[in-house]
Parts: structure tokens; C-alpha cells; sequence
């Protein structure tokens, strides 16, 4: 039987390459859709295992839609698309449960590849439960009640047959159990299950039903085993250490997922290594969490990382980290490099890397850079503009502020809004001034970055239009937003 794939895109012509591509495969039966809520709607309708969603779309965040299609059906695979979206945004999919991610402009053998795995990972985990059912289970000693009419109809019923079962302790319980949360739908009786589950985990010698549970195609068990495994701490991680030099690749990964939480070296150890795994989620995953453990010994490595590293998305990573270090010896060297072939997509991380590392030279580039359309006007290069002026104590160009005065308005983000007028009070706070009042005008969104600004940095004049606005406006959303920022 094909697999059901679906694909969600606001392009159309990324649906129909993609369409193409997966009836020509041979192996999927794809559904394609513009629509977020459409695509949920067949995800409740169809039996869809596969899904590949677009991060950025007009509709519905690629992240929401990641969260409501796994409420639905836990056990679909998730891969999300991304064409510019920063380093922080794909991360936070891969760690909410997305399978994996491909890049655009797409690569046939890449997406080929990312599909092959997805479907390997439904059969090791079905591999993996008859595998355990044939190692635990002598079939004239056991009886296994399975089905939910055997458990019960109501969760009070499956609660009293779950007491009844641990009372048995049969030798396979903690299989049953496994294959039981993957069906249950009630969440007392899941938590229940899990419950038992850890105190298995604490009691087993080897390695294997922590495998299985981290193997399974369901978010809610893999998150459930990286919880359980977590408070478990050092005790748990003899079984780490093996598991992460098992073949399964998204094994590794979730390994480092549980290695992060636990204070140890053995850890750190682990993390260090999988800067050497030969694929590229296990590298961008090790490398973001050293970046977050603060483990200097990992920067020599990052660095090179960050040089010789082919796939961007892992360059960008290691960039962050280093930034998160805040020490990076061959920072110039690094610099020197990406002012030349920073991509879109690498161009977010570049800038905090370079908010944090850049000289005075830096910081000109990144202002010509802006100026002439090179740079994006953006979060990042706005962060980066700010910290520069700041630790060099430099006020921004002419040529600059003249740009920004221009553009401010284009602006629909009030956190772009806020660091925009900070960049150009430094250098002409009447200016910023005078700009950030024009800005009340605008959309909520930027009215509110200009509201904050004027709190913050505005003279005591400032502060009493905010109050006589919040008074007078005809605008109830400018009113509150004055009164809160205020605390009037």
C-alpha cells in the first residue's frame, strides 16, 4: 500500500515539483494543499504518515501547524522546508518534534534522501517491537490481552486493568505497556503508563527499552523517554554512551537531546564527540547545546566548524554558538570568510556572530551594507548595528541615519521599530525623537516599538505625550499599549 504523503506550501509550483516527484517515486500516494487548514483537516481525515510543510506561510506559522498536526495524529512524520528562515526557527521544529528539514531551492537526491529515512524510521520502530516481543515473550507462558475492548472501554476501566497488569508482572510488560501508549488517547492513562514506564527504565540493565521508546514514530513517547531519561540523570547515562554510537541516526540526535540536561563530563563528552557524527542534525544538535552549556573546550572545533562546514544550516549553528561563548581566537579569519559568501540564510547567525566578535572596520561594512540593500533591514542586522555602536562607542553616518529615516516606516515589526530608533538616537536623539512620534501613527505594531522607545530613551517631554496620548487617543489599542508599557 502507498504511503500517504502530504505536502502543504503556499507556492503552487513548489506543490506540483513535489507532487511530481512523489508519484514518480513509486512508494507515496501524495495530497498537496495551499491551505494550513485544509492540510489539518486532512490530516484527520487520511491515514497520512508523511507530511512536508513549509515553515513561513501567510496563513499559519509552520511551527503552529507542526504542534495542531501532531495533536491529531501523533505518529505522522513532519518534515519542514525552509528557504531563509534563521538557524533558531528550523531548530525549534527539529525540537518540537519535526522529523527532519530540507532547504530551498530544493535538491531531487536530497529530498530523496531526507524521504528515505522518514520511512526507514517507520519500519525500524515496527522492526524494533517484534524484534522485543521475540527476545521477552515465551508464547506458552504468556497470554497478552492487547486490545482496548480487553482493557476496557472508559479511562476508569483502563486505570483498574493497568493495576492489574503491573500486579502480573509479566516478562513483557514493559513492551505492552510501549504498544498500549502508542493507541492510548486519555491523557491520565498515558501519564500513568509513563510513570511506570521510568521506573523500567531505572531498573533495566541494558539499553533496549529506552532504544525503543526514543526509536518510536510518536512525538509524545520519544518526549516522554527524554523526560524520563533526564531525571534519571548520570544513572542513565552508561545507556547514552551506547546508544550514541548506534547506527540510527535520530537515535543519536535524541541522545544528545537528554545529554544536554544532565551535568556531568560524561555528558560534555558526548556532546564534543557528536561534533564528528557523519550527519548533519547530530552536528547542529551538538553544536547549539555546547553553545548553551557554556563548554569552552568545544570552540577550537566550532570554529573550524563554522570555516569548513558544507551544509549552511550547521555553519549557522556553530556561528551562534560561538557567539553564545562569547570567545571565538580566530574570530578575524571567521569574519573575513563569511563577509564574502554569507548566504540568506547563514546571514542571520553571521550577524550575531558578529555583534559579538566585529572591530570598527566590521562595523562600517555592516552599515554600507544596509545602506546599499546588501544587508537586510532586519532583527539581526538592527541587534548587531546597536551592540557595535555601543561597545566601539561610535555614532552612526550621516549617510545612515538619513537610510534608516527613510525605511522606519516600512518597518512592521515593533522590535525592529524599537532597535531602529535606538541606532538613530545615537546619533540624533531630537531625531529619533520627532521619527518615533510620527510612528504612533502607524499600525499597532510599529506604534508599539515607537511607544517602548520613548519610554525608555525619550526626554521627560516624551513621556508626557505618551501620557496625554493614552488620555486622548481615539485608538483603544494605543491607550492600552501606552497604559502598560507605562504602568499607568
Amino acid at each position: 500500500m502507498a504511503i500517504k504523503v502530504l505536502v502543504l506550501d503556499d507556492e503552487p509550483e513548489i506543490l506540483e515539483s513535489l507532487r511530481r516527484l512523489l508519484e514518480l517515486d513509486g512508494r507515496f500516494e501524495p495530497l498537496v494543499t495551499t491551505s494550513p487548514q485544509e492540510a489539518l483537516s486532512l490530516v484527520a481525515r487520511e491515514k497520512i504518515q508523511i507530511i512536508i510543510c513549509d515553515i513561513v506561510m501567510p496563513e499559519m506559522d509552520g511551527l503552529e501547524f507542526l504542534e495542531r498536526a501532531h495533536s491529531i495524529n501523533g505518529l505522522v512524520q513532519i518534515i519542514m522546508m525552509t528557504a531563509y528562515s534563521s538557524v533558531d526557527r528550523v531548530l525549534t521544529c527539529l525540537e518540537k518534534g519535526a522529523a527532519d528539514y530540507l532547504m530551498k531551492p530544493f535538491d531531487i537526491h536530497e529530498v530523496r534522501k531526507v524521504l528515505d529515512q522518514v520511512v526507514q524510521r517507520l519500519e525500524r520502530w515496527r522492526e524494533l517491537v517484534i524484534e522485543a516481543r521475540r527476545r521477552e515473550i515465551n508464547p506458552e507462558e504468556v497470554a497478552r490481552p492487547t486490545s482496548g475492548r480487553q482493557r476496557g472501554e472508559s479511562p476508569e476501566e483502563r486505570l483498574e486493568f493497568l493495576e492489574e497488569l503491573l500486579a502480573q508482572r509479566p516478562p513483557d510488560l514493559p513492551f505492552r505497556l510501549l504498544e498500549w501508549l502508542e493507541e492510548e488517547d486519555d491523557q491520565l492513562v498515558r501519564e500513568r503508563i509513563l510513570e511506570e514506564l521510568g521506573q523500567r527504565l531505572a531498573q533495566e540493565e541494558d539499553e533496549r527499552l529506552l532504544k525503543l521508546m526514543l526509536s518510536s514514530p510518536q512525538a509524545y513517547i520519544r518526549n516522554g523517554a527524554i523526560d524520563l531519561a533526564q531525571d534519571l540523570g548520570p544513572q542513565i547515562l552508561p545507556h547514552l554512551e551506547r546508544l550514541a554510537r548506534d547506527e540510527d541516526k535520530d537515535l543519536r540526535k535524541l541522545v544528545l537531546d537528554i545529554a544536554v540536561q544532565i551535568n556531568d563530563p560524561r555528558a560534555e563528552r558526548l556532546l564534543l564527540e557528536a561534533l564528528d557524527d557523519e550527519e548533519t542534525n547530530v552536528r547542529i544538535t551538538a553544536a547549539e547545546y555546547l553553545g548553551q552549556k557554556g563548554v569552552r573546550e568545544a570552540i577550537p572545533r566550532l570554529e573550524e566548524m563554522a570555516i569548513r562546514e558544507e551544509d549552511e544550516m550547521a555553519r549557522g549553528v556553530a556561528l551562534e554558538a560561538l557567539a553564545a561563548l562569547k570567545e571565538s581566537p580566530r574570530a578575524r579569519e571567521v569574519i573575513s570568510l563569511l563577509k564574502e559568501e554569507a548566504s540568506p540564510v547563514l546571514l542571520h547567525s553571521f550577524l550575531k556572530y558578529l555583534a559579538r566578535f566585529g572591530n570598527k572596520k566590521d562595523l562600517g561594512w555592516l552599515s554600507k551594507g544596509i545602506r546599499e540593500g546588501r544587508v537586510p533591514l532586519a532583527r539581526e542586522s538592527l541587534e548587531a548595528l546597536v551592540l557595535l555602536l555601543k561597545r566601539h562607542g561610535q555614532r552612526p553616518s550621516k549617510g545612515l541615519l538619513a537610510y534608516l529615516t527613510q525605511k522606519a516606516g516600512d518597518l512592521s515589526d515593533s522590535l525592529e521599530v524599537y532597535l531602529l530608533l535606538q541606532v538613530v538616537a545615537m546619533g540624533d536623539q531630537q531625531a529619533a525623537s520627532s521619527l518615533a512620534g510620527e510612528l504612533l501613527n502607524g499600525p499597532i505594531e510599529v506604534a508599539t516599538g515607537a511607544i517602548n522607545f520613548l519610554a525608555e530613551y525619550g526626554t521627560s517631554e516624551d513621556r508626557q505625550r505618551l501620557e496625554t496620548l493614552a488620555r486622548e487617543s481615539k485608538r483603544p489599542e494605543i491607550q492600552q499599549t501606552i497604559e502598560d508599557v507605562l504602568e499607568l
